[in-house]
């Protein structure tokens, strides 16, 4: 039965393309097809995000994480890793973690690191509330570090880092085909990815050096 819905499929195709069956489009004013007001509601399965309009002037004002994984396939031991991103720079960091309980332990090496490195601190950690975070409330508390936590199911108040996974992802399997290495180097193309992206041309460096 799917061999005679391909070969109608095929031959529809060729129908349309030698315009031998009419097809009428609605147009514009623009006379470009227009857009049916009543099919995007119906075939929409969430409505649209609202976008914040909330700027950063200064790096580490707010710090978005999140957790990948896990992984089918371990790397080194390794099953997870958490990402820490710098709102106004976008800048990104991520550590490699065998289980989610070790995400504790990362971001104090992370707030270290900004300290020594940077001479700053975090004023704000935005995250999806998961439990692996939930052990860092004492300690965000004691150090005046805001807790911001997106509402249940709503990933895209955590947009950025969820966008950010994709973005490593594709690009560490991308260079994994391109090595022709197997799915057991991932830790090693995701460490990879996030060093070529922190230092590719972006837009956000122009806002970066006003």
């Amino acid at each position: 039965m799917s061999c005679v819905f391909r070969q109608l499929n095929r031959r529809l195709n060729q129908m349309f393309r030698l315009r031998l069956l009419p097809v009428m489009f609605l147009l514009n004013d623009n006379n470009m097809p227009a857009v049916c007001s009543f099919c995007l509601p119906g075939k929409a399965h969430k409505l649209p995000f609202q976008l914040s309009s909330t700027e950063y002037d200064s790096p580490f004002q707010l710090v978005v994480s999140d957790v990948w994984g896990p992984s089918h396939i371990d790397s080194d031991g390794f099953y997870y890793y958490v990402s820490f991103i710098d709102v106004f720079s976008w800048f990104t960091w991520l550590y490699l973690i065998k289980r989610k309980s070790d995400v504790y332990q990362c971001f104090l090496n992370f707030h270290k690191m900004i300290e020594v490195q940077f001479q700053c601190k975090v004023k704000a950690l935005q995250t999806d509330g998961g439990t692996e975070y939930l052990c860092l409330i004492p300690w965000l508390n004691e150090n005046g570090v805001v807790h911001r936590v997106s509402c249940p199911n709503t990933s895209e108040q955590n947009g950025k880092s969820e966008r950010k996974h994709r973005h490593v992802v594709e690009m560490g399997l991308m260079l994994l085909a391109q090595a022709e290495l197997s799915l057991s180097f991932w830790s090693h193309a995701f460490v990879t990815t996030v060093f070529l992206i922190n230092r590719l041309l972006t837009p956000v460096f122009d806002r970066c050096l006003i």
